[in-house]
């Protein structure tokens, strides 16, 4: 599949006058969560092959999206993923924690990531994955729309994520066993989060099941977190420039 995917990136790049800098590995199989019918998932960060489109910013066209079968491609331009870095955005943010699929210039995309892993925002992050949880427990768990083992495994797995930001300080492992065991979070919510993950690899996770959530729900959404300086931090988007510049040449600005 691997050569599959690579093969798919080289054909969209020749056909959308784009040049691909990283393409990574999202979805449930980024956090190893996928069951045999599980579609692959990949993000990818691009640049047009002429500089001149983006000096107008906000002109250029800034995702592309495209499928292949059981492969499913979404596409940021360089522009936006840079913004979206700055602000700590959670999918900017785990795009960074996966690994790459294609050759890419691995000396700059690790300052992005060291950066971003040491300077993200705390804050905005926790509040994030809080309110991920809130908005699915509430339409999909609470109202009975959707109580199924998937549906609660997503929202302990936000959970699971917000308090080992709000316990660690730090960007949270993005498999589901190496976050239950990281240290960070509560024992029973770590089984919890194992036991959905198993039923949802398992082909399950459409299973109605009574509300298992609710009460972790409860407890983690009360608490709040101090915005302290080392939780409002941002990371530096000089970096991402330093990309570009190693794309179109040292004149070159972002």
């Amino acid at each position: 599949m691997r050569e599959q995917i690579i093969d798919a990136l080289t054909e969209i790049e020749e056909n959308s006058d784009i040049h691909i800098l990283s393409a990574r590995e999202m979805g449930s199989r980024l956090i190893g969560a996928e069951h045999a019918d599980s579609d692959w998932d990949i993000m990818f960060i691009y640049a047009f092959d002429e500089a001149w489109k983006y000096p107008a910013n906000g002109y250029s066209k800034k995702s592309k999206d495209f499928e292949d079968g059981e492969m499913d491609f979404h596409g940021w331009n360089l522009d936006k993923f840079a913004d979206h870095m700055k602000d700590s955005n959670p999918q900017a943010m785990e795009f960074l924690a996966a690994e790459p699929y294609m050759e890419e210039n691995r000396e700059i995309w690790r300052e992005i990531e060291k950066d971003a892993f040491e300077n993200f925002n705390h804050m905005a992050l926790y509040y994030h994955y809080i309110s991920l949880a809130k908005s699915n427990y509430t339409k999909y768990i609470e109202n009975g729309n959707d109580c199924t083992q998937g549906r609660q495994f997503y929202i302990t797995r936000a959970l699971a994520t917000a308090q080992h930001i709000r316990r660690a300080a730090e960007f949270p492992p993005m498999r589901i066993s190496h976050l239950a065991n990281s240290g960070h979070i509560d024992e029973d919510l770590g089984d919890l989060l194992i036991e959905l993950g198993n039923e949802k690899r398992s082909g399950r996770g459409d299973i109605e099941h009574p509300d298992i959530i609710g009460p972790y729900y409860d407890a983690e959404s009360a608490i709040e977190i101090e915005p302290t300086d080392e939780r409002t931090n941002s990371p530096d988007p000089e970096l991402t420039n330093k990309l570009f510049k190693a794309e179109y040449g040292e004149s070159q600005d972002l």
